[in-house]
């Protein structure tokens, strides 16, 4: 038993040292990596010996501290973007804010960390909410300059694998660029294609710019259709707006933590209150398709139609050798009966 216990607080006290925060008491780390169900485990409510890795039963677990933790880890976080992103709303915060805090984030966050291996929780394997209040009931044990460093040390990273264009994504965002720029002085917006190739193909290609009084692009993107075109260049133009561009210089490590980021408490202006009152800035549902889907006879009279009339039968349609039947809507039911064993020869 004494050499379970001393193994347990011996990575107690190396992951202390591996967070930053040598410091923190034992029993703080074990309150903060204790799971609300690891109470409910049989062992543990038989009292068992060596149930637990390491330290005693107790009868605490993490649940305020995850609250109080996940609250500080925001504050920081916003801070540390609002300095960055002057420009944006705050709703682009929020959103930013809500993804690299969310279970998945932080969860991965944890494992690197080794935090999995030392929550103590009925759950096996752990799950990711399990995982990710853990390292969220870190923040509440520490002070606020150490949760501080556990930010822009651990979360602040992971901006560079992020696409803020996906992070918020506006459902009418040529409106909302249209109100901004009109705020600004400019008369007129204009989307205008480019460029276009392949629109009766399967793999179409539309390029839409948008310029401002005729003169200045603002924005270009490509799309599959000239909708999806138009909206795409949109999203690129609110984001050149709000200085958010693949070559903007962001501050990591010491360079971000000496920047006093107490100063950005202040949330940035709302994008409701900027754009025009009947303006849509609410966020694309994703689980819902924005453009309604031929139905089948529809798809086979366009390929017939437009598609096969221009591009030709496809190669695979042309090809025929002894394996091909020809495809499922002009086979015989006979070639879809499973074989017997029988029937090899």
């Amino acid at each position: 038993m004494g050499n379970w216990l001393s193994d347990y607080n011996s990575e107690l006290y190396a992951f202390g040292h591996r967070i930053g925060a040598p410091e923190i008491s034992e029993n703080e780390y074990v309150k903060a990596l204790t799971n609300e169900s690891f109470f409910e485990r049989a062992d543990v409510e038989e009292q068992v010996e060596r149930a637990q890795p390491g330290a005693e039963i107790g009868t605490e677990h993490n649940g305020e501290l995850v609250r109080k933790g996940e609250e500080r880890l925001s504050i920081w976080l916003k801070r540390y973007l609002r300095f960055h992103l002057a420009k944006a709303p705050e709703e682009l915060i929020d959103s930013v804010d809500s993804h690299l805090l969310n279970d998945e984030c932080l969860a991965g966050i944890a494992g690197h960390l080794g935090i999995d291996h030392l929550v103590r929780t009925k759950e096996f394997p752990i799950s990711q909410q399990s995982s990710a209040d853990a390292f969220r009931a870190l923040a509440g044990i520490f002070s606020d300059e150490k949760v501080k460093n556990l930010v822009i040390d651990f979360i602040v990273p992971q901006l560079v694998d992020i696409d803020f264009a996906d992070i918020y994504p506006l459902a009418d965002p040529l409106a909302v660029l249209t109100d901004l720029l009109k705020a600004e002085g400019v008369t007129e917006i204009e989307p205008r294609l480019l460029r276009s190739a392949g629109e009766n193909s399967a793999e179409p290609i539309f390029v839409v710019a948008i310029y401002a009084d005729k003169q200045k692009n603002v924005g270009q993107s490509a799309g599959e259709s000239v909708t999806i075109a138009i909206d795409m260049a949109a999203r690129e133009a609110l984001l050149r707006l709000w200085n958010i561009t693949s070559d903007r210089v962001l501050f990591f490590g010491d360079r971000a933590a000496s920047v006093p980021l107490e100063k950005y408490s202040e949330p940035n202006y709302s994008l409701t209150k900027k754009c025009a009152p009947g303006t849509n800035t609410s966020l694309l549902d994703e689980s819902q398709p924005t453009e309604s889907p031929d139905n089948l006879i529809e798809a086979v009279l366009r390929y017939r139609n437009i598609v096969d009339a221009e591009v030709g039968k496809s190669y695979t349609k042309r090809l025929r050798h002894k394996f091909s039947r020809g495809s499922l809507a002009k086979r015989s039911f006979r070639y879809l009966v499973k074989p017997k064993p029988y029937t090899v020869a």
